[in-house]
């Protein structure tokens, strides 16, 4: 698999950071400016990703009945109600957007390196269990409750909270395998930058939480939801696609 350069945000967004885009909401179950922000749907959060993007002065990458700017979407953040019409991501933008599950996962693995090692890291920044409550938030040190983003170990690539604290968003609509749409993403045979699955209504999120035991914060683990819905355990972070 090939996947091109990308830059990730080290931390999973906080609130500070999400409100100061969405005109002041914070629609989080705990409440703090250095914590994650959570019960985001993947609607909010792709709203976010092209708010802040303009923000930025910079390219949008979602688009929505040929709009790509939020305002228009007809769309109301922290309702659990829907976007309406078809949802186009433009990597090629630079933006801010979701990872695809391919990005998440080799930066959770700490990059190539961790990729090919013949024994990759079942948690972010570690393959031994009994060190995980060094790199991650879960059920056995969480006090059941999101902590501030970054004041666990990073992994290799310097990134934080990527096996606990809140799950996060991914791009891609589930499918029952990883390696979805192999076949629609090869280039010269090999499987390029994959994004997932042409169809379905269900959205991928990965990671782990802080209500999460040990094997479900595994880099390996996959869930998915529908993408209206909200949970005081899932979160975001972003990417953009490096020039």
């Amino acid at each position: 698999m090939a996947i091109s350069t990308f830059w990730i945000c080290d931390h999973e967004i906080t609130q500070a950071e999400y409100s100061s885009v969405m005109d002041g909401e914070n629609p989080s179950n705990w409440t703090g400016d250095d914590l994650p922000v959570e019960k985001v749907s993947w609607y909010d959060a792709i709203y976010y990703c092209n708010k802040k993007s303009i923000a930025d002065h910079l390219n949008p990458c979602y688009v929505v009945g040929g709009k790509d700017d939020p305002s228009q979407w007809g769309y109301t953040p922290h309702a659990g109600n829907s976007i309406s019409g078809t949802i186009t991501c433009d990597f090629s933008k630079n933006g801010y957007r979701l990872p695809t599950e391919a990005e998440w996962e080799y930066a959770a693995r700490g990059g190539k390196a961790g990729c090919e090692s013949t024994t990759p890291n079942s948690w972010a920044g570690t393959n031994n269990s009994a060190e995980l409550g060094t790199y991650a938030w879960y059920d056995t040190n969480s006090e059941n409750k999101t902590h501030n983003v970054k004041t666990k170990t990073k992994n290799s690539l310097d990134l934080y909270d990527m096996s606990g604290n809140v799950l996060e968003w991914c791009w891609d609509r589930y499918n029952n395998a990883a390696t979805i749409n192999d076949d629609a993403y090869k280039v010269n045979g090999v499987v390029t930058n994959p994004a997932g699955a042409s169809s379905g209504s269900l959205r991928v999120y990965r990671g782990g939480g802080w209500g999460f035991g040990a094997n479900y914060c595994s880099v390996a683990g996959r869930f998915s939801v529908s993408p209206n819905l909200r949970y005081d355990y899932l979160g975001f972070r972003v990417v953009r696609t490096a020039p």
